[in-house]
């Protein structure tokens, strides 16, 4: 249920959680893992944007991140791109972009989905350092 609110494939969240496919099957089938796997793919689905809530009096659940900006790497011309990284503000944004940028090849392309609200001066920042704003 996570990996789907957040659009990640099995593969994806693999990737994302440095584990094999089958261990994310594993683990959707409700099979038993090693606490230290289960964190791995907590905290990949928690960078693409779930929130895990606690049991409540209405039993555990998740809720997605109001999250208003993402970056999204193809590397080449391969599809699909790398999963996304989410950011709630411009600043933690424009600063991991910087990162990424640094490891890419030329034809390497970070899409950046920018919020409605995102400023022209945002944007231009972003086209700057080699981002696509969208």
């Amino acid at each position: 249920m996570a990996r789907a609110a957040v659009s990640l494939g099995v593969r994806d969240l693999a990737t994302a959680a440095g584990v094999s496919t089958n261990t994310i099957t594993r683990l959707e089938r409700g099979e038993t893992l090693h606490a230290r796997t289960v964190a791995r793919v907590r905290a990949a689905l928690e960078s693409a944007g779930v929130e895990f809530i606690a049991a409540n009096g209405g039993g555990p659940g998740i809720r997605l991140r109001n999250w208003r900006w993402h970056i999204e790497v193809y590397k080449g011309n391969v599809a699909p791109p790398l999963p996304p990284e989410y950011f709630p503000d411009f600043q933690a944004l424009f600063d991991r972009l910087r990162e990424v940028k640094l490891g890419l090849d030329e034809a390497d392309v970070v899409n950046v989905h920018c919020p409605s609200s995102a400023t022209q001066a945002q944007r231009d920042a972003i086209k700057a350092i080699g981002g696509v704003p969208n």
